[in-house]
């Protein structure tokens, strides 16, 4: 008895159906664009520029940033640098990073993103911004670090990333140094996952 091979192609069709759905044809000009003045990393790299005060960073920090940290290919580095401009920016920009080299950015950004956003609690001076932050496990004793040379030659350093990329709206996506992502194209996080990968990749 000859046996059909139209029911089992069918099976085959329907069960990659779900991933095509979900691929795109990534276009430059359309999810990403080439940078004039690129900076290559050294590294795969994925960086968000951002600012506390940003409420699209806030909506970004809760749900692409968590699934970036755990589906993001591990031969990718995933950095967020933030961009200031003012006495309260700087100093939060500090204690961002002194956060990172003491492990503690994610606790740290989520209490600051909350207290701003959430509670409505926006560091109006230097002080402000020591108060909230020490609501995280980083304490007073730790942020004494905050205006070590370690942690504002790194400051410097992003400032001039900052200058160099010429960012003036935030969220900004950068790949690689080479490719800036079209934020307002994004579906899905992954999506996004898919996006950094194709053009780290590139």
């Amino acid at each position: 008895m000859k046996r059909s091979l139209t029911a089992p192609l069918i099976i085959i069709i329907l069960s990659l159906l779900p991933a095509m759905s979900h691929a795109t044809e990534f276009k430059q000009g359309v999810h990403y664009q080439a940078i004039d003045n690129p900076s290559v990393t050294s590294t795969p790299t994925f960086t968000e520029y951002f600012s506390f005060f940003c409420a699209q960073c806030y909506r970004f920090s809760k749900t692409f940033a968590p699934v970036v940290r755990k589906k993001l290919p591990t031969n990718i580095k995933f950095r967020q640098v933030h961009v200031d401009g003012s006495q309260v920016t700087n100093e939060l920009s500090k204690a961002y990073v002194l956060a990172e080299r003491l492990h503690k950015d994610i606790e740290v950004e989520t209490v600051l993103f909350d207290a701003i956003h959430q509670h409505k609690d926006r560091p109006k001076n230097i002080e402000d911004v020591l108060k909230l932050v020490t609501q995280s496990s980083l304490n007073d004793k730790s942020y004494a670090q905050v205006n070590s040379f370690t942690v504002n030659s790194a400051v410097a350093a992003n400032r001039a990333e900052v200058k160099h990329f010429n960012i003036t709206v935030i969220p900004t996506l950068i790949v690689n140094g080479k490719y800036q992502i079209n934020y307002s194209s994004l579906k899905s996080e992954q999506q996004l996952i898919e996006l950094v990968t194709y053009l780290v990749a590139k």
